[in-house]
């Protein structure tokens, strides 16, 4: 293993060589391009401010969630139908869903969650960890925020319970409608509940099964539930929106037909209601496990090694190399390496040299035909805009064979 980290390192070249890429081209465009996103969504978010200085664009959550309130030391507003908000970078970012704050001086980047809320949660995304194999690596911290960290859960739990469709689907945006904003703000002036996002999981959550007293109230609960338990989320004038039908007054029915349409009523109208509980830790650790795990893939789309697979002759020992490139940069010397890692997997192979200035590994092999190995590059790219923490790993397969063609 070879390591060699530069931590002051800036990237020279232009985004705009990503624009051609076909994969993933769809989210690569508002998130890797923060620089030109002011010209692409002009008229869509306010990308100039009263200076002239272009405002880059970042997503909450790589699907988006809309209507969130943020705030930066420049601009305020609501996030659009795509999670969409501007800064200006080195900016710090806050947010709350409605009246209800629920981060803040977040440092602005073009991809957050809840993972990113606290100076704790992001220090542990910069230190990483180091894999089984001995790489640096960012996956294993985001597993642990993901699965164990109260605020990033919590908060994550609370938004997507206050969606309108109440969905878990990583695929699909998360919409905050105005009637659910005006309710909560009115739900928190009238009764100023204390919400602790740093409180254990459970008890930010409790309880497991709603269950509610005669006259259809919730029965204890956290305070996130009893404040979820005021809020329609159908339209207004919705007969789901109205009280339900008392115990009291179901029993005291002699209809049996009104009876049970009483009851149906009733269940109808709880059971539209909008519980933590219907959004499990798990839903919540595979919703921000998935985004985070998108972004890196698009922002790991446009480099690629040079080259991506190798066969050589038994007698071809002399050393040879292996480049780290980037999709359109024409030939141009790599910039913008902040770290690189490197491993020869395989007994015929010998790695000689990492060099992260230039993005290039030199190996040699000492096999005989037949023997193959693989050769491990994990690598970081610095970001003039945001503190990417994320490493990215390729793989080049590396055959010796008297043959033109490798076996597989």
């Amino acid at each position: 293993m070879v390591t060699y980290n530069n931590p002051n390192v800036d990237i020279c070249e232009s985004s705009d060589s990503v624009i051609g890429h076909p994969v993933r081209e769809t989210k690569l465009k508002p998130l890797l391009l923060p620089g030109l996103c002011a010209f692409v969504l002009t008229g869509c978010l306010d990308s100039d401010d009263s200076n002239g200085n272009d405002r880059n664009i970042g997503t909450f959550t790589q699907i988006g969630v809309e209507n969130l309130s943020y705030e930066t030391r420049s601009r305020s507003g609501t996030t659009d139908e795509e999670g969409r908000y501007s800064y200006l970078p080195g900016e710090t970012i806050s947010f709350s869903i409605g009246d209800l704050p629920i981060a803040s001086n977040v440092p602005t980047a073009p991809f957050l969650t809840s993972m990113d809320f606290t100076e704790e949660q992001r220090q542990r995304l910069q230190e990483g960890d180091i894999s089984e194999e001995g790489f640096h690596t960012h996956r294993i911290a985001e597993e642990e925020l993901a699965s164990s960290n109260r605020i990033a859960i919590n908060t994550m739990r609370l938004i997507m319970a206050l969606g309108e469709d109440l969905q878990t689907d990583p695929s699909k945006p998360i919409r905050i409608t105005d009637r659910t904003i005006e309710q909560l703000n009115r739900y928190l002036a009238e009764n100023e509940p204390d919400i602790d996002f740093s409180q254990p999981v459970l008890s930010f959550a409790s309880p497991r099964t709603p269950k509610y007293d005669k006259k259809g109230n919730l029965e204890g609960g956290s305070v996130v539930n009893q404040m979820l338990d005021e809020i329609c989320f159908e339209p207004e004038g919705d007969e789901l929106c109205e009280p339900p039908p008392t115990r009291k007054e179901i029993s005291e029915t002699t209809d049996d037909g009104l009876r049970q349409d009483l009851e149906q009523k009733r269940q109808q109208i709880l059971d539209a209601r909008h519980t933590l509980s219907e959004i499990s830790q798990n839903d919540v650790k595979n919703f921000l496990l998935s985004e985070a795990k998108d972004f890196r893939l698009d922002l790991e789309a446009p480099y690629f090694l040079d080259p991506d697979a190798v066969t050589l002759a038994p007698d071809e020992t002399g050393i040879q190399e292996i480049r780290i490139r980037r999709i359109g940069s024409g030939g141009v010397q790599l910039q913008g390496i902040g770290a690189l890692d490197a491993s020869a997997q395989g007994d015929a192979l010998n790695l000689h040299s990492v060099d992260w200035q230039s993005g290039v590994v030199e190996y040699s092999h000492h096999g005989d035909a037949g023997d193959s190995g693989t050769i491990l590059v994990n690598f970081k790219i610095e970001s003039p805009d945001f503190e990417n923490y994320r490493w990215f790993r390729k793989t080049v397969k590396v055959c010796v064979t008297e043959n033109s063609q490798c076996s597989q």
